[in-house]
């Protein structure tokens, strides 16, 4: 490694990639053995003040953009990629190892 490679990149790495794994895990549990989406209202009530509920977001925060025209999704597609590839670079000079874990967990 070179010196301008943050020293806790491999670890930040790992960090991001077991982020990702639980993210898909607890999509995949809520889609396959839950069968939320073919539940009554999508909801399965959890505690009585705990449900969880099915919704699909087909665009940023708050569904902005949703318009669903190929060029709309492409370019949400091409900003997301420039962003995560910006906060990987990032990770990669950044030399505090709270900062680097930080970082991952945005990718």
């Amino acid at each position: 490694m070179s010196s301008k490679t943050s020293p806790h990149l491999r670890f930040g790495l790992l960090i991001a990639a077991v982020a990702f794994l639980l993210d898909q895990l607890a999509k995949w549990v809520v889609t396959v053995p839950l069968s939320l989406a073919t539940k009554p209202y999508g909801t399965i009530e959890i505690v009585s003040f705990f449900n969880l509920t099915w919704a699909q977001n087909y665009g940023i925060s708050l569904s902005m953009f949703a318009d669903q025209s190929p060029v709309t999704r492409w370019t949400l597609v091409a900003v997301t990629a420039a962003v995560a590839l910006a906060v990987a670079f990032w990770m990669t000079r950044e030399k505090a190892k709270g900062d680097v874990i930080a970082l991952a967990l945005i990718l």
